[in-house]
């Protein structure tokens, strides 16, 4: 493939977990908690996948077994900050120490390693690149979710109320609605999302890493800020951060330049978001 085709191919694949994390960072943020675990959201529901695929040899229960570990992580970070009324961002960060020492647990019981799994169960590709990249189980599903989450805050109650009560919490009780249910519901979809972006990892490259998620939690808080909490705006952030990940892969041989560079364009970006955002507010 030319280089122009190869950086399409690849910006679509890697994809995935930038917009299943931006969207999972939306729902929770629109419905007023904080979460920077996605980090650690990715890595869990990576390893669930991981651990249901090798198990059963089916990518089916790997993909699954993935959604419900995600689920369930960040239904905790709901739970410690609605319930046990903890702080956003501690409970975030200890989330995700948890999460990175879980995975290490888990390698070394499962396959006696730190680092990576034994080759895994995957789905069934075409043999053409471009159209297995398009036809990917997690994507095809991220795709899905894009458009659900769109629907969930233009025309259905929840969506409503998530941002009634992420909005003006005491206004939302005052009118009957359950803030703290609300809230609990919406973490635990954000990690239903969040492990779709993980499964993808897994079950895209046939094995779990202990660094595959390589920050794109982290970078897909950049990408809310641009798209202002909008779904739309935010996948094409999102979109974006996957180009400038996939440019280190297309332009591979083909440009003399250190691939550390092209490795740390992503980070550059969300770096440059992050400034212009905080010089916004000051100004506001």
């Amino acid at each position: 493939m030319s280089a122009a085709l190869t950086w399409l191919v690849e910006t679509v694949r890697m994809s995935c977990p930038y917009v299943a994390c931006a969207l999972a960072a939306i729902v929770t943020e629109r419905a007023g908690i904080i979460n920077v675990a996605l980090e650690g959201a990715l890595v869990v529901s990576g390893l669930a996948t991981a651990v249901g695929a090798a198990l059963t040899g089916s990518a089916l229960v790997g993909f699954a077994s993935g959604i419900v570990a995600g689920t369930l992580f960040c239904a905790g970070h709901g739970l410690a900050v609605v319930r046990g009324r903890a702080d956003a961002i501690v409970s975030s960060i200890a989330l995700n120490v948890i999460a990175f020492a879980l995975a290490r647990y888990a390698l070394r019981l499962l396959w006696d390693t730190a680092s990576s799994s034994p080759r895994l169960a995957g789905f069934d590709a075409p043999s053409s690149p471009a159209l297995a990249v398009v036809t990917a189980p997690a994507l095809l599903a991220t795709v899905v979710a894009a458009c659900l989450v769109g629907a969930l805050f233009t025309w259905t109650r929840l969506g409503l109320r998530v941002d009634a009560v992420g909005e003006a919490p005491d206004a939302a009780r005052a009118q009957g609605i359950d803030v703290a249910r609300v809230q609990l519901v919406a973490t635990a979809l954000s990690g239903a999302l969040v492990a779709l972006g993980g499964a993808h990892l897994v079950l895209d490259q046939h094995r779990f890493e202990i660094g595959m998620s390589g920050g794109r939690g982290f970078l897909a808080l950049a990408a809310v800020l641009v798209g202002r909490h909008r779904v739309g705006a935010t996948v094409v952030a999102a979109i974006g951060l996957a180009a400038l990940d996939a440019a280190q892969i297309a332009v591979q041989g083909a440009m003399k330049l250190p691939p550390e560079l092209l490795l740390a364009l992503p980070y550059v970006a969300a770096l440059i978001v992050v400034a212009v955002a905080a010089r916004r507010a000051r100004v506001a």
